[in-house]
Protein backbone atom coordinates (compact mmCIF):
# COMPACT_ATOMS: atom_id res chain seq x y z
CA UNK A 1 0.00 0.00 0.00
CA UNK A 2 2.87 2.34 1.13
CA UNK A 3 4.01 2.58 -2.54
CA UNK A 4 0.97 3.54 -3.53
CA UNK A 5 0.71 6.58 -0.96
CA UNK A 6 4.08 8.15 -0.67
CA UNK A 7 4.03 9.25 -4.63
CA UNK A 8 0.39 10.71 -3.64
CA UNK A 9 1.53 12.18 -0.34
CA UNK A 10 4.54 13.51 -2.88
CA UNK A 11 2.50 15.49 -4.42
CA UNK A 12 -0.29 16.73 -2.29
CA UNK A 13 2.64 18.07 -0.45
CA UNK A 14 3.98 20.14 -3.43
CA UNK A 15 0.45 21.66 -3.36
CA UNK A 16 0.99 23.07 0.01
CA UNK A 17 1.47 26.63 0.79
CA UNK A 18 3.21 27.70 3.82
CA UNK A 19 4.81 31.38 3.52
CA UNK A 20 5.42 31.36 7.18
CA UNK A 21 6.23 28.64 8.57
CA UNK A 22 7.65 26.88 5.78
CA UNK A 23 6.14 23.42 7.00
CA UNK A 24 4.35 21.83 4.29
CA UNK A 25 1.82 19.18 5.81
CA UNK A 26 0.00 16.63 3.16
CA UNK A 27 -2.46 13.57 4.71
CA UNK A 28 -4.27 10.92 2.76
CA UNK A 29 -7.17 9.46 4.90
CA UNK A 30 -8.51 6.27 3.97
CA UNK A 31 -12.12 6.17 4.65
CA UNK A 32 -15.33 3.61 3.98
CA UNK A 33 -15.64 5.99 1.05
CA UNK A 34 -12.49 5.93 -0.92
CA UNK A 35 -9.35 7.85 -0.03
CA UNK A 36 -9.11 11.69 0.91
CA UNK A 37 -6.39 13.84 -0.33
CA UNK A 38 -5.12 17.06 1.84
CA UNK A 39 -2.78 20.26 2.63
CA UNK A 40 -2.62 22.63 4.88
CA UNK A 41 -2.27 26.38 3.28
CA UNK A 42 -1.45 29.33 5.29
CA UNK A 43 -3.12 32.60 3.98
CA UNK A 44 -0.83 34.84 6.78
CA UNK A 45 0.35 34.13 10.66
CA UNK A 46 -3.16 33.99 12.03
CA UNK A 47 -5.31 33.08 9.39
CA UNK A 48 -4.26 28.91 7.97
CA UNK A 49 -6.03 25.44 7.62
CA UNK A 50 -4.85 22.25 8.80
CA UNK A 51 -4.52 19.25 6.28
CA UNK A 52 -6.38 17.33 8.69
CA UNK A 53 -9.33 20.17 8.93
CA UNK A 54 -9.50 20.06 5.30
CA UNK A 55 -9.90 16.20 4.91
CA UNK A 56 -12.86 16.36 7.37
CA UNK A 57 -14.57 18.62 5.31
CA UNK A 58 -14.37 16.69 2.51
CA UNK A 59 -15.69 13.66 4.34
CA UNK A 60 -18.69 15.61 5.78
CA UNK A 61 -19.53 16.48 1.89
CA UNK A 62 -18.99 12.87 1.00
CA UNK A 63 -21.08 11.61 3.93
CA UNK A 64 -17.68 9.16 5.15
CA UNK A 65 -18.23 8.19 8.52
CA UNK A 66 -15.38 5.78 9.55
CA UNK A 67 -12.03 6.33 9.07
CA UNK A 68 -9.54 3.18 8.45
CA UNK A 69 -5.64 4.79 7.87
CA UNK A 70 -4.72 8.25 8.36
CA UNK A 71 -1.30 8.76 6.60
CA UNK A 72 0.73 12.23 7.34
CA UNK A 73 4.06 13.80 5.83
CA UNK A 74 5.62 16.59 5.94
CA UNK A 75 8.12 18.76 4.12
CA UNK A 76 10.03 21.10 6.22
CA UNK A 77 12.65 21.50 9.45
CA UNK A 78 10.94 19.08 11.76
CA UNK A 79 11.32 15.87 12.99
CA UNK A 80 8.72 13.13 12.37
CA UNK A 81 6.49 14.22 15.20
CA UNK A 82 6.07 17.65 13.74
CA UNK A 83 3.97 15.84 10.67
CA UNK A 84 1.38 13.88 13.49
CA UNK A 85 -2.03 16.13 14.15
CA UNK A 86 -2.23 18.90 16.27
CA UNK A 87 -4.57 18.47 19.30
CA UNK A 88 -7.19 20.40 17.72
CA UNK A 89 -7.08 18.54 14.48
CA UNK A 90 -6.98 15.02 16.82
CA UNK A 91 -10.50 16.43 18.85
CA UNK A 92 -11.87 17.11 14.45
CA UNK A 93 -10.33 13.37 13.54
CA UNK A 94 -11.62 11.31 16.76
CA UNK A 95 -15.99 11.38 16.38
CA UNK A 96 -14.60 9.11 12.77
CA UNK A 97 -12.32 6.55 14.48
CA UNK A 98 -13.05 3.27 14.78
CA UNK A 99 -11.08 0.63 16.91
CA UNK A 100 -9.09 -0.09 14.23
CA UNK A 101 -7.92 2.95 12.79
CA UNK A 102 -4.13 3.22 12.58
CA UNK A 103 -1.66 6.86 12.11
CA UNK A 104 1.01 6.29 10.01
CA UNK A 105 3.69 9.23 10.19
CA UNK A 106 5.87 9.41 7.36
CA UNK A 107 9.84 10.72 8.35
CA UNK A 108 9.92 14.25 7.12
CA UNK A 109 11.34 15.04 3.82
CA UNK A 110 12.54 11.73 2.53
CA UNK A 111 8.70 9.99 3.24
CA UNK A 112 11.33 7.15 3.16
CA UNK A 113 10.86 5.65 7.18
CA UNK A 114 7.25 5.05 9.02
CA UNK A 115 6.18 5.02 12.64
CA UNK A 116 2.92 3.25 12.84
CA UNK A 117 0.24 3.72 16.03
CA UNK A 118 -3.23 1.95 16.66
CA UNK A 119 -5.80 4.22 17.53
CA UNK A 120 -5.32 3.28 21.33
CA UNK A 121 -1.68 4.56 21.67
CA UNK A 122 -2.26 7.51 19.51
CA UNK A 123 -5.75 8.70 21.57
CA UNK A 124 -4.15 7.66 24.63
CA UNK A 125 -1.22 10.28 23.59
CA UNK A 126 -3.03 13.41 22.94
CA UNK A 127 -5.13 12.72 26.62
CA UNK A 128 -4.87 15.16 29.66
CA UNK A 129 -2.11 13.38 31.94
CA UNK A 130 -1.40 14.34 35.47
CA UNK A 131 1.63 16.57 36.14
CA UNK A 132 5.28 14.65 36.47
CA UNK A 133 5.77 16.86 40.07
CA UNK A 134 9.03 15.26 41.28
CA UNK A 135 8.47 15.00 45.39
CA UNK A 136 11.96 13.21 46.17
CA UNK A 137 13.66 14.70 49.16
CA UNK A 138 16.98 12.96 48.94
CA UNK A 139 18.82 11.33 45.55
CA UNK A 140 17.00 7.50 46.08
CA UNK A 141 13.80 9.01 46.10
CA UNK A 142 14.36 11.45 43.50
CA UNK A 143 15.93 8.82 40.84
CA UNK A 144 13.15 6.02 41.91
CA UNK A 145 10.72 8.80 40.88
CA UNK A 146 11.93 9.92 37.49
CA UNK A 147 12.56 6.44 36.56
CA UNK A 148 8.79 5.44 37.11
CA UNK A 149 7.38 9.06 35.66
CA UNK A 150 9.85 9.73 32.92
CA UNK A 151 11.30 8.24 29.68
CA UNK A 152 15.20 9.86 30.54
CA UNK A 153 17.97 7.66 30.50
CA UNK A 154 20.21 6.84 33.46
CA UNK A 155 22.65 9.94 32.73
CA UNK A 156 19.85 12.32 32.64
CA UNK A 157 18.41 10.96 35.41
CA UNK A 158 21.86 11.56 37.53
CA UNK A 159 21.50 15.01 36.28
CA UNK A 160 18.10 15.90 37.22
CA UNK A 161 18.30 14.04 40.49
CA UNK A 162 21.28 16.93 41.47
CA UNK A 163 19.42 19.84 39.80
CA UNK A 164 16.34 18.82 42.03
CA UNK A 165 19.05 18.46 45.01
CA UNK A 166 20.74 21.49 44.53
CA UNK A 167 17.55 23.10 43.98
CA UNK A 168 16.10 21.97 46.80
CA UNK A 169 18.88 23.73 49.24
CA UNK A 170 19.06 27.15 47.18
CA UNK A 171 15.50 27.61 46.41
CA UNK A 172 15.03 26.94 42.75
CA UNK A 173 12.21 24.90 41.67
CA UNK A 174 13.06 23.15 38.41
CA UNK A 175 10.10 21.75 36.42
CA UNK A 176 10.83 18.50 33.77
CA UNK A 177 8.39 19.66 30.58
CA UNK A 178 8.06 17.46 26.94
CA UNK A 179 8.69 14.50 26.09
CA UNK A 180 10.87 12.89 28.14
CA UNK A 181 8.56 13.48 31.35
CA UNK A 182 5.95 11.49 29.36
CA UNK A 183 3.55 14.43 28.86
CA UNK A 184 4.82 15.23 25.61
CA UNK A 185 2.18 13.71 23.33
CA UNK A 186 3.17 12.16 20.11
CA UNK A 187 6.26 13.12 21.23
CA UNK A 188 7.03 10.76 24.03
CA UNK A 189 4.88 7.81 22.01
CA UNK A 190 7.72 7.92 19.59
CA UNK A 191 9.98 8.27 22.31
CA UNK A 192 9.12 4.82 23.95
CA UNK A 193 8.95 3.10 20.59
CA UNK A 194 12.84 4.65 19.13
CA UNK A 195 14.37 5.25 22.50
CA UNK A 196 15.87 7.66 20.19
CA UNK A 197 17.25 11.35 21.10
CA UNK A 198 15.20 14.04 22.75
CA UNK A 199 16.15 17.14 24.35
CA UNK A 200 15.78 17.65 28.54
CA UNK A 201 13.12 20.42 28.53
CA UNK A 202 13.38 22.13 31.83
CA UNK A 203 11.58 25.17 33.53
CA UNK A 204 12.82 26.78 36.25
CA UNK A 205 10.99 29.09 38.88
CA UNK A 206 12.88 31.36 41.53
CA UNK A 207 13.82 34.85 42.82
CA UNK A 208 17.81 33.45 42.54
CA UNK A 209 19.68 35.69 40.76
CA UNK A 210 20.40 34.56 36.59
CA UNK A 211 24.22 34.46 36.97
CA UNK A 212 23.97 31.71 39.82
CA UNK A 213 21.32 29.62 37.44
CA UNK A 214 23.60 29.94 34.07
CA UNK A 215 26.65 28.59 36.83
CA UNK A 216 24.73 25.51 38.33
CA UNK A 217 23.91 24.49 34.50
CA UNK A 218 27.17 24.54 33.32
CA UNK A 219 29.07 23.06 35.77
CA UNK A 220 25.86 20.14 35.98
CA UNK A 221 26.02 19.95 32.10
CA UNK A 222 30.22 19.58 32.53
CA UNK A 223 29.74 17.33 35.41
CA UNK A 224 27.65 14.37 33.52
CA UNK A 225 27.70 15.21 29.62
CA UNK A 226 31.69 16.46 29.64
CA UNK A 227 30.25 20.15 27.95
CA UNK A 228 33.84 21.55 28.06
CA UNK A 229 32.86 24.66 26.15
CA UNK A 230 29.98 27.22 27.50
CA UNK A 231 26.66 26.50 25.87
CA UNK A 232 24.39 29.11 24.91
CA UNK A 233 21.34 26.66 25.52
CA UNK A 234 21.63 28.34 29.07
CA UNK A 235 20.62 31.54 28.21
CA UNK A 236 16.64 30.81 28.20
CA UNK A 237 16.87 29.61 31.71
CA UNK A 238 19.00 33.18 32.18
CA UNK A 239 15.62 35.08 30.74
CA UNK A 240 13.32 32.90 32.78
CA UNK A 241 15.16 33.80 35.61
CA UNK A 242 15.41 37.09 35.03
CA UNK A 243 11.39 36.93 34.20
CA UNK A 244 10.49 35.59 37.54
CA UNK A 245 12.74 37.99 39.86
CA UNK A 246 10.85 40.48 38.41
Amino acid sequence: MYHLIRPMLVKEIQKARAPFTRCRIATIFETDKGLITAHNIEYSKHNFVHAEASAVEVMKMMGSKKIKTIYMAGYGSFRIKGVSPCLECFLLIKPYLNKHTKLILFEPNTLRKTMAFNRLEFERSYSNQSYSEIKGQNPEQISLELHKKTLLSDTDIKFITSLRLIGLEKGIHFYLTGSKSGRGGIGSLILKKTRGHSDIDLMIVTKREPQLIEKIFSDELNKYYQIIKKRSTCNKFTLLAKHVTK
